[in-house]
C-alpha cells in the first residue's frame, strides 16, 4: 500500500466528498512532504505522509464507567499524537477500545492506525471498528476499499452492499466515488474486476456504466472505458426527454451527467489512440454544444492529434476569444502555430504566457525555439538561459548546445553535455541522443550509431530512437539492421506510418519486394495522407513499377504541399519518362538553383538528356 493510497483512504472515511470535485478533476491524493519517523516495531511500514490526524472525538465517547487508568491512558494517546508519535498512541488506544467496546474511541483508533501508515494495524483497526459499530457506514466503506485492494472480490461486495445499505444516499454519488477511490488503491486486476461486478449489478443505471469508465480510464484501459461510456451516453441520451424540471437541477441530473460522459469520452479516446474516431463519436455533441468551452479544448485536442491543425487552431483561438485566461489553449495555439512554421505569430502567443507563474520556463523554453528558427540564436540562447524548471530545463541547455556547436565545434560541445546530471534514465537517454546528433552532423556516423546503441540498451522498446537511429544505418549502409529497426517498431506500433513508409520506400529504391512495398505505403498514406514524403514514396513505386502516369499524380500532390529537393527530382524524371522533356526542363530551371548543395538535381537535365 502506497502513501497516496492511505491518503485516500483516510478521505475517503473521514472526509465528506465534493463528488464532482473528486471525479472529474481527480485532485484527491495531494499531500505534503513526507517525512520519515522511526519505528520501533518491526512491522510492514510505509513512509509516513504529514497527515493532520484530526481532533480526539471526546463528545463521541459512550461509555460512562470509564475507570481513571483509562481515561489516562486516553489522554496519554493524545498526548502522542501531538508529539508526532502515532505508532504508540495507536497501541494505547487499540487497548482501550478493545477493552471498552466503545464506538467513539473505534472510530478514534482508527483514525490513529491511519497515521502509522501501519498495513496490520490498518486493517486489525477496521475490523474492530465495523464490529463495534456496524450500524454506521464509514466502517463498511473502509473495509470494502481494503477488500478490493486484496483482491477478496466477494467479501468486498459484501461489504459494499451494507455499505449501501447504510450510508442512507443516493447510489449515484456512491458509484462514482467508488470508481475513483478503486482506482487509487486497487491493482488493476483487482479494481476493474471490483468495478465490473457493480456495473452488472446495476443493468439498468447509466452511472453504474459511468462509475466503470471512470476506473478504467484512470487505469489507462481506454478502450475498455470507450466500451461503457458509450453505453452509459445511450442511458443518459434516453433519460433526457423525460426529466423533470426538479430532477434536472440535481448534482446527477441526466444533463449534468451525460455532458460529463461526453467530456471523459473525449479524454478516452485521446488515451486510445484513436483521435478521428473520437472525433466522429463526439462530433453532434460538440456542435451542439459551442460554448462549452472544456469540452471543446478536449475536441481541439483530438484534432492536434489527428492531425488537424487548422481546424484545431481555429478552435482554439474561437476558445480564446471567449476565454482569455484559458492558458492551455493559448500554449496549444502557439505550438499548432510553431509546427506550421508561422513563427512570429508563436512568439506573439508565447509572450502572452511569459507572465503566466505556471508556463513561464514553458513558454522560454519555446520562444527559444522559434526565435532559433529565425535564425535569431542569441535572443534564443538568452531564453533558453531562463528556462529553470525540471521539466524543461535539460532540453534547453541542450538548446544551447546545439547554437554553441556552430561555433566551438564537436569536442568543447560533448564537453558541455558531459557536464550534465541527468536525474533519471529519461535524461540519460536525451544526452546519448544529443551526442548522436552531434557526431552526425560532424560527419562521425558509426560513433553516432554507438551512440544510439547506448540509449536503446535503457530503452529497447524506444520507436523515437528506433526510427532516429535507422536514418543513419541507412546512410553507413547497415541495411540488414535498418530493417530489424524499422520491423520492430512496426511490431511496437503497427500504424506508424514513418516506419510503414521507410520501409516500402527502402524496397522501392531496391527495386524489390515491390507488391509488399504498395501495402505498406498504402497503409501509410491512409493513416498519414497529407505528408508530402510518403505521397513521394508512393509516387516513386508507381515509377519503379512502370506506370509514370500514376506516379506524376503522386508527385505532382507531393510537390505542392512541399518545395523539396528529392521530391523534385522525382517529378522531373517522370515526366521525362512521360515525354513531357519542356515541362521537365522548365521545372529545373524554376526550381533547382533553390537547392545548390544538391549535387545529382543540378546535373539532372544534363544527365537525362545524356541518358
Amino acid at each position: 500500500m502506497t502513501n497516496r493510497e492511505l491518503l485516500s483512504i483516510i478521505r475517503s472515511v473521514f472526509f465528506t466528498p465534493v463528488i464532482f470535485l473528486a471525479v472529474f478533476s481527480f485532485g484527491l491524493t495531494g499531500c505534503s512532504k513526507i517525512t520519515e519517523k522511526p519505528s520501533p516495531e518491526p512491522v510492514e511500514k510505509i513512509k509516513p505522509i504529514a497527515v493532520e490526524v484530526p481532533e480526539a472525538p471526546v463528545e463521541k465517547v459512550q461509555s460512562a464507567d470509564m475507570s481513571a487508568e483509562t481515561m489516562y491512558k486516553i489522554l496519554l494517546a493524545e498526548v502522542l499524537v501531538k508529539r508526532g508519535q502515532p505508532q504508540p498512541a495507536y497501541q494505547l488506544l487499540s487497548d482501550v477500545t478493545k477493552k471498552t467496546r466503545d464506538p467513539g474511541l473505534a472510530e478514534r483508533n482508527f483514525q490513529l492506525s491511519m497515521a502509522t501508515f501501519d498495513v496490520d494495524a490498518i486493517k486489525e483497526s477496521t475490523d474492530l471498528w465495523r464490529e463495534i459499530s456496524p450500524e454506521q457506514s464509514l466502517p463498511w466503506k473502509a473495509s470494502f476499499l481494503m477488500a478490493v485492494r486484496e483482491g477478496k472480490q466477494d467479501q468486498a461486495f459484501s461489504y459494499w452492499q451494507t455499505y449501501v445499505e447504510k450510508s442512507n444516499s443516493d447510489l449515484e454519488p456512491l458509484l462514482i466515488e467508488a470508481s475513483v477511490r478503486v482506482a487509487q488503491l486497487a491493482p488493476k486486476k483487482e479494481g476493474l474486476k471490483f468495478m465490473k461486478k457493480l456495473q452488472e449489478t446495476y443493468p439498468n443505471e447509466a452511472v453504474a456504466y459511468y462509475a466503470f469508465g471512470v476506473s478504467a480510464e484512470a487505469y489507462q484501459e481506454a478502450c475498455l472505458a470507450i466500451i461503457s461510456l458509450e453505453k452509459s451516453a445511450q442511458l443518459y441520451r434516453e433519460q433526457l426527454d423525460s426529466e423533470t424540471k426538479e430532477q434536472s437541477e440535481s448534482m446527477f441530473s441526466a444533463e449534468k451527467m451525460y455532458r460529463e460522459v461526453h467530456l471523459l469520452l473525449a479524454s478516452a479516446y485521446l488515451k486510445s489512440k484513436q483521435p478521428r474516431l473520437g472525433l466522429e463519436k463526439l462530433n453532434d455533441y460538440v456542435e451542439d454544444h459551442p460554448k462549452d468551452w472544456e469540452l471543446q479544448e478536449k475536441y481541439a485536442r483530438l484534432e492536434v492529434k489527428a492531425g488537424q491543425f487548422a481546424a484545431a487552431e481555429k478552435r482554439y483561438l474561437r476558445i480564446l476569444e471567449n476565454e482569455p485566461k484559458a492558458f492551455t489553449s493559448r500554449l496549444s495555439v502557439a505550438l499548432i502555430q510553431l509546427e506550421r512554421r508561422e513563427y512570429q505569430q508563436s512568439i506573439d502567443n508565447l509572450k502572452e504566457l511569459q507572465s503566466v507563474r505556471r508556463y513561464k520556463s514553458t513558454a522560454n523554453y519555446y520562444l527559444g525555439v522559434a526565435s532559433y528558427e529565425l535564425g535569431r540564436n542569441e535572443q534564443a540562447r538568452d531564453y533558453f538561459s531562463q528556462v529553470s524548471t525540471d521539466d524543461y530545463y535539460l532540453d534547453a541547455q541542450l538548446r544551447i548546445a546545439e547554437i554553441d556547436y556552430a561555433q566551438k565545434g564537436l569536442e568543447p560541445t560533448l564537453a558541455f553535455i558531459d557536464k550534465l546530471e541527468p536525474k533519471n534514465n529519461e535524461q540519460r537517454i536525451k544526452l546519448f541522443r544529443a551526442q548522436a546528433v552531434f557526431y552526425s552532423r560532424a560527419g562521425q556516423k558509426q560513433t553516432a550509431v554507438e551512440s544510439y546503441d547506448q540509449a536503446l540498451n535503457l530503452a529497447p522498446k524506444n520507436v523515437d530512437l528506433l526510427l532516429s537511429q535507422s536514418m543513419l544505418l541507412y546512410d553507413v549502409k547497415e541495411y540488414d539492421k535498418y530493417q530489424q529497426n524499422l520491423q520492430t517498431v512496426l511490431k511496437i506500433e503497427p500504424n506508424n506510418a514513418d516506419a510503414l513508409n521507410a520501409l516500402g520506400y527502402f524496397y522501392v529504391e531496391r527495386k524489390e519486394r515491390l507488391d509488399e512495398a504498395k501495402v505498406l505505403l498504402d497503409k501509410a498514406l491512409d493513416l498519414a495522407p497529407d505528408r508530402f514524403y510518403i505521397l513521394d514514396s508512393r509516387g516513386w513505386l508507381a515509377y519503379q513499377s512502370g506506370d509514370y502516369e500514376e506516379a506524376e499524380s503522386y508527385l505532382e500532390k507531393a510537390f505542392e504541399k512541399q518545395v523539396d529537393d528529392e521530391v523534385l527530382i522525382h517529378l522531373i524524371q517522370t515526366k521525362w519518362q512521360l515525354g513531357k522533356q519542356d515541362d521537365a526542363v522548365e521545372l529545373w530551371e524554376d526550381f533547382h538553383q533553390r537547392f545548390p548543395e544538391n549535387e545529382r538535381l543540378q546535373q539532372l537535365i544534363k544527365e537525362l538528356s545524356e541518358g
